[in-house]
């Protein structure tokens, strides 16, 4: 499957058709379930600079936010969960990649992807260069 090269022609089908058809995540994108965890809070913003650090370092990359990345968890339905709409998802994670040095230069979709069953939560896909 071909990704979307600009963020604003990301859809939720498109999500759904990478969630379905991937067995695992290559380079080129990452899920992540969501942007603050409630547990293991260093690990999992670690593990956010990490991803993010390795996009900028290999030609960029997407990381899509609102998905669970536990294979066999069925359908795209069960793992795309989306996060909370109520937040300023650009800045929420510029405060997480603030101490990166050199910064990791990103860009997020433009407008949250909204689960068709669930409007008030959605998925958030963050360009790396």
């Amino acid at each position: 499957m071909d990704l979307p090269l600009s963020l604003a022609q990301w859809t939720y089908a498109t999500i759904a058709e990478l969630v379905e058809q991937e067995e695992f995540e290559p380079a080129l994108y990452d899920f992540k379930e969501v942007l603050h965890a409630t547990y293991k809070r260093d690990e999992h913003n670690a593990s956010i600079a990490r991803t993010a650090c390795g996009m900028a370092n290999t030609g960029g990359g997407f990381v899509i936010f609102g998905v669970d990345d536990r294979r066999g968890q069925g359908s795209s339905s069960n793992r795309i969960l989306g996060v909370s709409c109520d937040t300023d998802f650009r800045k929420d994670l510029f405060d997480k990649l603030s101490r990166l040095e050199p910064r990791a230069p990103f860009d997020v979709c433009p407008k949250p992807i909204r689960l068709p069953e669930d409007p008030s939560r959605a998925v958030f896909v963050a360009h790396f260069d």
